[in-house]
């Protein structure tokens, strides 16, 4: 059965952490994003520089092991006792809050961007400052990307509660 409490609980504390790194570090460092912009607007930006790849790839991972991890201790927090493949759904649900929430921030950030001052230098009146529909569909890779993100995730649960049930 789903823990809907607990999806909530827990998809609010994902996303205040992860939506923290990603929009600090936007608003900080906002060309090490370029790769998660439509095309038109890194196409028009300079190429990132050594130091922006390797902070890029610190942030990228950075979020990515924070996200495991807080999908994993919350499949640990619903347990396993439904089975492997009903955790493995409440790590996909979770994850899906999240994608919600990404593209809430996404489109935010849209409407708040002056497309004549763009945060990126270079890339004034690129039209992908106001492309909604590339945000939404990231989304929809979103749906089909957190089926092996939730399978990672509880696997690593599974082995973490496993291990401590020893």
């Amino acid at each position: 059965m789903v823990n809907f409490q607990l999806l909530l609980i827990d998809g609010l504390v994902l996303s205040v952490i992860v939506g923290t790194i990603v929009v600090t570090s936007f608003i900080k460092r906002p060309r090490i994003w370029i790769r998660d912009f439509p095309d038109d607007i890194g196409e028009m930006a300079q190429p990132m520089t050594a130091q922006e790849k390797s902070l890029a790839l610190k942030v990228g991972l950075s979020t990515v092991a924070v996200m495991l991890g807080t999908l994993a201790i919350s499949t640990v927090r619903f347990g396993f006792e439904g089975g492997f493949w009903l955790a493995v759904l409440h790590a996909y649900l979770l994850f899906q809050f999240f994608n919600v929430v990404d593209v809430a921030i996404d489109w935010a950030a849209l409407a708040l961007i002056d497309p004549a001052d763009p945060p990126i230098p270079g890339t004034a009146g690129a039209p992908g400052w106001s492309n909604y529909a590339y945000h939404a569909i990231a989304s929809i890779k979103g749906v089909f990307l957190g089926i092996p993100i939730a399978m990672l995730a509880a696997s690593l649960g599974w082995l973490y509660w496993g291990f401590v049930s020893l």
